[in-house]
């Protein structure tokens, strides 16, 4: 990720903030500029509730060149409170303790840095 797509997308990855479609209501994380229920362009910013159920999940053994470090490592399938769903890294958890059903929140945390000085990547 480019330094501009990082300070561009940062409110969106750090307040899970996304839009919600004035014509139909549908909720979208991360945000989108056309509706794909009802195709209409107007939208108003939605900040999406912090907590949820895990719904599904998967336990990554062979993770892309930036996430190598952190393998195995767990992503899963969040409901969040209001009924929308969400793909998220499940952190703070042991992978033989993880189930569906358990609760979860929304954490800021380092992803990773691109080298020596590169950005370090948070969400």
């Amino acid at each position: 990720m480019t330094v501009p797509d990082y300070w561009r997308l940062k409110k969106t990855r750090f307040r899970l903030i996304g839009t919600q479609c004035k014509v139909c209501g549908e909720k979208r994380f991360p945000p989108t500029v056309v509706c794909p229920s009802c195709g209409s362009e107007e939208f108003e910013e939605y900040k999406f509730p912090h907590e949820g159920v895990l719904v599904n999940y998967t336990v990554v053994y062979q993770g892309p060149e930036p996430y190598k470090h952190q393998t195995p490592y767990i992503i899963g399938i969040v409901e969040l409170t209001d009924g929308t769903r969400v793909t998220a890294q499940i952190t703070d958890i042991d992978i033989e303790e993880v189930e569906t059903g358990i609760p979860v929140e929304f954490t800021f945390r380092k992803y990773y840095e691109e080298g020596d000085e590169g950005i370090i990547m948070y969400g």
